[in-house]
């Protein structure tokens, strides 16, 4: 039962402090011009670094070289994240926004 009252409290703020609907459309026009002018270099910049993380695994002892390589993994995987947002971001934000005249296409 409290935790009804508390999510209906919540969406009574919520609703009670929403912003009008153009500072929405404002945040999203940001969200997509940050995924498609920095996101792509910061994917590359992961890849890059996992590359010289993982050569210095190989120059590195038996266990730290271990620990340079799946930190190498850790640096690919996000790498494939980013990737992977940064293709599906504007597809998304194209239907969010479809009224405000901004085509996303990275």
């Amino acid at each position: 039962m409290r935790k009804n009252i508390v999510f209906v409290a919540l969406l009574a703020l919520s609703v009670l402090f929403a912003s009008p609907t153009a500072s929405v459309t404002a945040a999203l026009s940001t969200l997509g011009d940050f995924v498609c002018n920095i996101l792509g270099t910061l994917v590359g910049v992961l890849v890059v670094l996992a590359a010289v993380a993982y050569a210095a695994g190989h120059i590195m002892g038996q266990e730290t070289g271990a620990r340079a390589k799946v930190w190498a993994q850790n640096l690919l995987i996000g790498a494939g994240i980013g990737l992977v947002i940064y293709l599906v971001a504007p597809l998304i934000l194209n239907q969010l926004l479809p009224s405000a005249g901004a085509t996303f296409s990275c």
